[in-house]
């Protein structure tokens, strides 16, 4: 629609229902009038626009001619509306002289006579959409550049996310800010007017994909909402709370404010447990645990499947605290949140193992003092062991084997006096053992096998008088055995095999009398095989391949079960007196010197299944054949 008031145009006398009510699109250059000399000038840009439906609002400027006379009438304002089908005009007091419209319904609803454009309106129509087109995109442009130079505050509250703005945009009552052209008769120009930065209160939407991430939508905070975030904060730290993160920490809070069916007290003492519980859940992957039972869905947690609650004295207050969290074997798919050692302060017993958790063990492992059972082997878990784990006193049983541990042993270990088993086996730690494990003097099972670990044996694990067994097998340890090891008088189980150590087996190991198990093959250990195996009754596995042993086989030999001793440098006969090994079930005499005949009675021992004599130089009797 055009309206056009306080306007003359003298010699214009179209009669009604004949020029007037013709479309826009159909009137000719000499049935209006030239349009001309209509320029851009940013000073006469005042309250003449142009309005087109669904565009940006643009400033306009210029005048029409009548045809006949040079008097220029000013343009106040011009509406075209997208189907161009309707023309209607607020006739001013001159201008109804003319046209004399009985009103401007009667004159809107008059017969429209059709008509065709001419070659210089197809241009100018023509021309006009491609400025439009030309503006949209050059406002888009400029938006896009002022986006990615700043930020809009929202709200001070840090939980509200802060959205993009476009410095240079306005507020809709700002018609300063929208980008002015002017046309003329026959030229088109664009010229985009800047206004200075006006503040706004909500984030204008461009059509391009910012770079940065989109942030969550901001959630109705309530005063609940707030309360209990005040007191989980100082447990998860305000980052993982953040409105734009997509952290369990954030689920379980929004869980807690909402969907908690006990709609628990902000205030109350309980709440940090709950709140770490339910971090646990989301952390690990609750909805895809095998068993879930009542998580998140019953009020009380002690009923939920793998917590167990029993009464405890906290300062003298009788009251159901969370003891043990045993969730193994339960297709457990994350990492572990720290809140577990934050919050739950009278936990005994952490079983995690046989899972698929990942990550790192959080530094703050140490704050739980009550654990006695960490059981976290058969997992993922990657990362260096906390120092901080030499806080955690009431340690009894580590088990953290099977997993994907780096770095060194921290010494700190050494300061847990309680400790009695520590299997870190199967992982890939490094550097040397730290010679505070002497001090462990409760440790009875000391099982590290299967890492990178190098270096000596510390001369202070002889100190661990508790050892039973010792696992430094598969490493890449080296040097001579300590003679101080046999100080451990109560080891029974020794594995050093697939290391580089060397030298001669300590005679000292003869006052080992508890020992059962010697592995020490794929070495490099040199002299003969150890005469005090005779008087070692308890003895009944030894496996000395794969190293650089020499001389004789000892006549005397414990009666053992197993007897390796193949691929050394060992000659001479077989001693008549290995006929007695009623016990022995494997022989295993391969790749030596050995010589001389093959004793008949070694056929008639009780419970041999293997014997291995090839590689050697034996006379070989026909009645051997009849075994």
């Amino acid at each position: 629609k055009m309206a056009m008031e306080n306007s003359t145009l003298s010699n214009a006398n179209p009669t009604r229902g004949q020029d007037w009510d013709k479309p826009l699109h159909d009137f000719q250059s000499n049935d209006f009038g030239d349009i001309n000399r209509m320029t851009a000038n940013r000073q006469s840009f005042q309250d003449k626009y142009i309005d087109i439906e669904n565009q940006p609002t643009a400033n306009i400027h210029g005048t029409i001619h009548d045809g006949n006379h040079d008097t220029a009438h000013p343009i106040e304002t011009i509406q075209i509306d997208r189907d161009f089908n309707a023309l209607t005009e607020e006739c001013g007091p001159e201008l109804r002289q003319t046209c004399n419209p009985e009103s401007v319904e009667e004159w809107a609803s008059a017969e429209k006579t059709p008509s065709t454009f001419n070659r210089y309106q197809r241009l100018l129509v023509g021309l006009l959409l491609l400025c439009m087109v030309g503006l949209a995109i050059g406002l888009s442009v400029v938006l896009f550049q002022q986006k990615k130079q700043g930020m809009v505050k929202i709200s001070d509250d840090p939980t509200v996310p802060q959205m993009p703005i476009e410095e240079n945009r306005a507020t809709s009552g700002d018609k300063t800010s929208t980008p002015a052209f002017s046309f003329s008769s026959d030229e088109i120009s664009l010229e985009p007017t800047v206004s200075p930065p006006v503040p706004i209160k909500t984030p204008i939407p461009t059509i391009f994909q910012s770079s940065k991430p989109t942030p969550s939508p901001t959630r109705v905070v309530s005063i609940r909402y707030k309360q209990i975030k005040s007191r989980v904060v100082n447990i998860s730290g305000a980052e993982s709370l953040k409105q734009t993160a997509d952290t369990p920490q954030l689920k379980a809070l929004g869980w807690l404010a909402d969907k908690d069916p006990s709609q628990i007290n902000p205030f109350d003492e309980n709440l940090p447990v709950r709140y770490a519980l339910t971090v646990l859940y989301f952390s690990l992957q609750g909805d895809g645990w095998k068993t879930d039972t009542n998580w998140i869905v019953t009020p009380d947690c002690c009923n939920w499947i793998g917590v167990t609650c029993e009464s405890v004295n906290d300062m003298g207050i009788e009251r159901q605290a969370i003891t043990e969290l045993n969730l193994s074997k339960n297709n457990l798919v994350g990492s572990i949140p720290k809140e577990i050692f934050g919050t739950l302060k009278f936990l005994k017993d952490l079983s995690l193992h046989t899972n698929s958790i990942s990550g790192a063990l959080p530094e703050n492992i140490g704050l739980r003092e009550s654990i006695q059972t960490l059981q976290l082997y058969s997992n993922n878990i990657s990362g260096t062991i906390p120092a901080s784990i030499g806080n955690m006193k009431g340690l009894v049983k580590v088990y953290m084997d099977k997993n994907k541990l780096s770095g060194t042993i921290p010494p700190q270990i050494g300061n847990l006096a309680l400790l009695e088993d520590l299997h870190l086996y199967d992982n890939s730690l490094v550097g040397d053992l730290p010679t505070e494990l002497g001090l462990l003097s409760n440790v009875w099972r000391l099982w590290l096998s299967g890492n990178k670990i190098g270096g000596e044996i510390p001369p202070q694990i002889g100190n661990m008088e508790s050892l039973d067994s010792l696992y430094l097998d598969d490493n890449n340890m080296y040097g001579a055995i300590p003679a101080a090891l046999s100080n451990a008088i109560m080891l029974k189980d020794l594995r050093l095999d697939q290391n580089s150590f060397y030298g001669e087996i300590p005679k000292e190991f003869g006052n080992l009398k508890n020992l059962n198990i010697l592995y020490l093959q794929n070495n490099f250990f040199v002299g003969p095989v150890p005469s005090w195996f005779g008087s070692s009754t308890r003895l009944q596995y030894i496996n000395l391949s794969k190293n650089q042993f020499d001389g004789n086989l000892p006549s005397k030999i414990s009666n053992p079960e197993l007897l390796d001793l193949s691929e050394n440098n060992l000659e001479g006969n077989i001693p008549n007196e290995w006929e007695n090994q009623n016990d022995l079930r494997a022989l295993f005499l391969q790749g030596n010197r050995l010589s001389g005949s093959i004793p008949n009675g070694l056929q008639n021992l009780p419970n041999l299944k293997e014997l291995h004599l090839y590689g050697n130089n034996f006379n070989v009797e026909k009645g051997l054949c009849s075994w």
